[in-house]
């Protein structure tokens, strides 16, 4: 049922709800739910398949299970984009310059982890922005601002699978999407890029898309998380550009990401040690490894349990979310547990006469 005194928010692609499922054996438990109101079952269907093709980690919001092809359920979670909460956070406005830039490299260092994990599995984003990263505070209050905050990347609605190297989807949201994603008008020439006051904008790559597009969005985001982007889009490309690579740390990592050509720009993987790098350099453990952040491990257990009490023992929606589960398990060197459930979920494929592909 929706809770009583539910927040509803209307994206681009859906609307989210709270809702609150009853009789479960853990009791009422709530739960964020996506309705996805596109018109093509496609997108739907591939924002579901995409979104749970990438493993539970500990910056991706996981998805627990779906409904039908337009219907995703998500933990709730007290969660504002990541401009919103510099905006709104009395805390974030009264930072000195130095804690903030360490504010804005965890962000960066968070949100670049989460598309190279997406990147090593083959799911290509394709629609970064700041609304699509989600923020929350964790931790001890006495902690640095920096060292509290947990981004998740969400919204899989415009992902595409990054094949042999490149993927033919269109997607992103104007003013953030890298150039060879620009739609091109009836007559066959690209659309306007950022304003009419950008003088060069970038010119439309003719190549298929790789996973640097998602480094040029990265870039855009954080440009937008620094205040900086509209002086981008008044400046023009090159002048920004050139302004950015004789700064330091974020400011020439942001100048290799917004290079025009794909095969110029730095892959994520490089944007992500970078990242990491710039936070070491000043001593400051700005992450957790993998296999220390538990939140990825009850996720994946919350996911199993409650599909396994909504759907049964024997839904397939169930074996998946218990096959991620014993993935976030072996990960976390749980390897006893992990086999007890592999030898389970496998032993009632059998016995349900299932696909022999899924066996």
């Amino acid at each position: 049922r929706r809770s009583a005194n539910a927040k509803q928010v209307h994206g681009g692609q859906g609307t989210v709800n709270e809702v609150m499922f009853e009789g479960v054996q853990a009791g009422a438990v709530r739960i964020a739910l996506k309705v996805v109101y596109q018109r093509g079952s496609s997108f739907k269907s591939a924002e579901r398949s995409l979104w749970l093709n990438v493993d539970n980690h500990p910056h991706i919001l996981p998805l627990l299970f779906t409904a039908g092809p337009n219907m995703l359920f998500m933990p709730y979670m007290e969660l504002a984009s990541v401009t919103e909460w510099l905006s709104q956070s009395g805390e974030a406005r009264s930072l000195s310059p130095e804690d903030l830039r360490l504010v804005h490299q965890t962000i960066g260092l968070q949100v670049a982890w989460a598309q190279e994990h997406m990147h090593k599995v083959g799911t290509l984003h394709l629609d970064m922005k700041p609304n699509n990263v989600l923020v929350k505070n964790r931790g001890d209050a006495r902690w640095p601002l920096w060292r509290r905050l947990h981004c998740y990347v969400c919204d899989f609605g415009l992902a595409a699978v990054n094949i042999e190297g490149s993927a033919t989807g269109r997607g992103g949201t104007p003013g953030y999407w890298a150039p060879e994603l620009i739609p091109l008008d009836g007559s066959g020439h690209p659309v306007s890029y950022w304003t009419d006051a950008c003088s060069d904008p970038p010119p439309v790559c003719r190549s298929n898309i790789t996973d640097k597009a998602d480094t040029w969005m990265w870039a855009t985001t954080m440009l937008a998380v620094l205040d900086r982007l509209d002086r981008m889009r008044t400046q023009g490309y090159g002048p920004f550009t050139a302004s950015l690579a004789r700064g330091d740390g974020l400011e020439r990592l942001l100048a290799n990401c917004l290079k025009p050509q794909p095969q110029d720009r730095l892959p994520m993987s490089i944007v992500s040690v970078t990242m990491q790098r710039l936070m070491r350099d000043k001593g400051a453990d700005a992450f957790k490894p993998m296999d220390e952040d538990r939140s990825v491990m009850e996720f994946a257990r919350a996911g199993q349990q409650i599909c396994h009490q909504l759907m049964g023992e024997d839904d397939p929606q169930t074996w998946a979310a218990a096959e991620r589960l014993i993935r976030v398990m072996r990960t976390h060197g749980e390897y006893r547990e992990a086999e007890t459930l592999c030898a389970r979920v496998l032993e009632r494929k059998i016995s349900t006469d299932a696909e022999p592909s899924s066996v």
